[in-house]
């Protein structure tokens, strides 16, 4: 009789096919860091809300989703509140750590300021405005590591 394969294990085989097509070309690497993000944030929750390290496929409830999503939203909040400026942005980290005074461009007759980037993973251009809590931000971190190439 077949042993009956555990959420943790299917994202483990998950993980593996999507390795090898990574390997070949066929997949983006930092896709590949998401998938074993997702697996580290279900690991969490199934250990915070199951007080299990892994849950079987027959012991899923159908609040599992909701509950995984309530979860994740928190830890989306907190994530957020660590890290504002990509909150604000829509950039990601890396997006955001790699922009320079000439990312930022004035736009319109009024002269707006906004970021533009090209996005590091899919080189697609991505022009964002420059909110105001985005602009205190940039003033507040003046002089760290992530913002000081940006301003200076």
């Amino acid at each position: 009789m077949k042993k009956e394969q555990t959420l943790l294990e299917a994202f483990d085989q998950h993980i593996e096919k999507f390795e090898l097509m990574v390997g070949r070309g066929m997949r983006s690497d930092n896709t590949l860091r998401h998938w074993r993000k997702l697996k580290r944030h279900v690991t969490a929750f199934i250990k915070y809300q199951y007080k299990l390290s892994d849950l079987k496929f027959s012991q899923l409830s159908g609040l599992f989703a909701e509950e995984l999503y309530d979860y994740l939203i928190g830890v989306k909040k907190d994530f957020i509140t660590r890290n504002p400026m990509e909150g604000f942005t829509g950039f990601a980290y890396q997006d955001i750590y790699n922009l320079t005074r000439d990312s930022i461009v004035l736009v319109g007759t009024t002269k707006e300021r906004w970021l533009v980037r090209k996005r590091g993973k899919t080189q697609v251009g991505e022009m964002v405005p420059i909110l105001p809590i985005v602009d205190e931000l940039i003033q507040k971190y003046m002089g760290t590591l992530i913002v000081s190439h940006l301003i200076n």
